[in-house]
């Protein structure tokens, strides 16, 4: 049943129509190749990269270091941090 389910759906995804073919069928034009915005793009992965292995560096030794911040967290900074990643209700729309 499951499969069955799988495969009706990854038919409905990924079969086009003609409605989704019409968009492609006009003239195309390659844009230029944009150096300075692949720049800023690889310097936010190096940098992003970079924060991340100096933090895993600065005392994550074991899984309670990394889960319980190494037992550093006040009652009220963990009640913070359940505030801020618990999503908010969302209404149901009709």
């Amino acid at each position: 049943m499951s499969r069955g389910l799988l495969l009706a759906f990854m038919a409905t995804c990924f079969l086009t129509n003609g409605a989704a073919a019409d968009a492609l069928t006009g003239s195309t034009s390659r844009q230029s190749l944009n150096p300075i915005a692949i720049a800023m793009f690889l310097s936010f992965v190096v940098v992003s990269l970079g924060i991340t292995f100096w933090a895993a560096r600065r005392g994550t030794r074991t899984a309670s270091d990394f889960y319980a911040a190494g037992g550093g967290l006040s009652g009220f900074q963990t009640g913070l941090r359940s505030l801020e990643t618990t999503p908010p209700p969302q209404p149901f729309s009709a």
